[in-house]
């Protein structure tokens, strides 16, 4: 996510390739293909309930079939709230929640191109950069003044909701909270935090951590994967955590650690054991989730230097194709090029999104197509455009598939994907839900 805008604003301070991946053809083939699974499983896949999909923060719905490559080009805007800024939103059981606070939708309220009423409103005391988060019955929010959690249908007359429980001993956060098995992990200020979420809903109130580490100050959400929690700190190393490693406030050391170049404002994604994340200086690094323990420090599998200018974007991952983001690149790379500190040739990248403009968001991967908003000269103009997530592997320059209208503002909220309609927020205080016209 870009907040370059938001540093001058507010002062915030935070601080290649020649190998040649095996099977890339028919990997890349199988990309974005949806898997088969079980239908309970398939129909978790398919909402798209916090930043970057899961709690892995891959940016990939696995099991999308409504849009496609062959349809893409028929998206339209089917309905708009009136509210909007540079959070992403967040879709579950067919609400859509818009994290400027909280705005619940459903997501059939419309396919006119009109403004819905939302079912339910939270204020959060700002303005929000974080995603909201959806599980065990709540949404969760973290905003400038704090974490807040609303019960799920806590009304449906668009009347305003009360928080169940809160955390405002730690403002100022500009990461989104992530939800894994009963637990909510936060980075606010300068600490990683944890919280069961079904001893804090019991309690109601403030809720304190179960555990917290020390970060500094950072911009980096956590991803959790296989008991095991992943962020970058503002010192710029990515840390790895035991998920539920203390209860009653205890403080925790990371497992190991895998040093970068800079810090990032972007989140760690990981899939198949491999933790993938970009800088802000752009370069872009992959570790196994295995690589050390007792506090130990590891090297990367592999990475690479980007190009394009600087990293703000969250990186996206499918089974077989790992996607990063500079001001002026996207990059597509095979998964299977973790080469034990080797290096690797990109299967493809993008021309520049238009003149003078730049990528605003991170990527979102569904059924073969790559989402991803963009901004004009000075934050202006913004789009969502759209790629083929797959549309070349000799490393060659691809182009956009279908552009939005200008949509006001920049586009700098990630795009999510579900159930056949693409939902993005501009900073232009619009926010809007794309999908294919309705049948005659």
């Amino acid at each position: 996510m870009h907040r370059a805008w938001l540093r001058g604003v507010l002062a915030a301070s935070v601080v290649a390739v020649s190998l040649l991946p095996l099977g890339v053809s028919s990997a890349a083939a199988r990309a974005d293909q949806a898997p088969t699974i079980g239908s309970a499983r398939s129909a978790q896949l398919a909402d798209w309930r916090q930043s970057r999909g899961d709690a892995a923060h891959r940016g990939w719905n696995q099991v999308e079939s409504t849009l496609s490559l062959a349809n893409v080009g028929s998206l339209q805007v089917l309905w708009k709230d009136s509210v909007g800024f540079n959070s992403s939103p967040a879709v579950a059981n067919g609400v859509v929640y818009n994290g400027d606070g909280i705005r619940a939708f459903s997501a059939t309220c419309g396919n006119d191109g009109d403004y819905c009423s939302p079912l339910w409103t939270a204020p959060t005391g700002y303005p929000d950069w974080a995603s909201p988060a959806v599980g065990a019955g709540m949404v969760y929010q973290q905003s400038l003044s704090g974490l807040y959690a609303f019960k799920v249908g806590c009304r449906s007359d668009g009347g305003q909701c009360s928080p169940v429980w809160t955390n405002l001993s730690d403002s100022a956060a500009y990461s989104s909270p992530t939800f894994a098995s009963g637990w909510l992990y936060t980075t606010s200020q300068s600490t990683l935090q944890a919280f069961d979420v079904a001893r804090c809903a019991a309690g109601g109130g403030n809720c304190d951590p179960d555990w917290t580490a020390d970060l500094g100050d950072t911009m980096s959400s956590a991803a959790v994967y296989q008991g095991r929690v992943f962020v970058v700190d503002a010192s710029g190393y990515l840390r790895a955590f035991k998920a539920q490693c203390g209860t009653g406030g205890a403080t925790c050391s990371p497992i190991w650690s895998g040093n970068l170049t800079a810090p990032t404002e972007g989140t760690p994604a990981v899939a198949n054991g491999v933790v993938y994340v970009t800088t802000y200086d752009a370069q872009a690094y992959a570790f196994s989730t295995t690589c050390g323990s007792h506090g130990a420090t590891c090297n990367p599998l592999w990475h690479t230097q980007l190009t394009g200018g600087h990293t703000h974007a969250s990186v996206a991952v499918t089974d077989s194709t790992v996607y990063f983001v500079t001001g002026h690149r996207i990059f597509a790379y095979s998964t299977t090029c973790v080469s034990g500190g080797g290096t690797c040739t990109a299967l493809w990248r993008s021309g520049k999104p238009d003149a003078s403009g730049s990528f605003a968001s991170s990527p979102a991967i569904a059924n073969g197509v790559l989402y991803i908003g963009i901004q004009g000269v000075n934050q202006s103009n913004g789009k969502l455009i759209a790629f083929k997530a797959n549309c070349a592997t000799d490393g060659r320059t691809c182009y956009a598939v279908w552009r939005s209208p200008l949509l006001g503002g920049m586009t700098n909220s990630s795009p999510a994907v579900a159930h056949g309609q693409v939902y993005v927020s501009t900073n232009g205080g619009t926010f809007y839900a794309f999908g294919l016209p309705p049948a005659p």
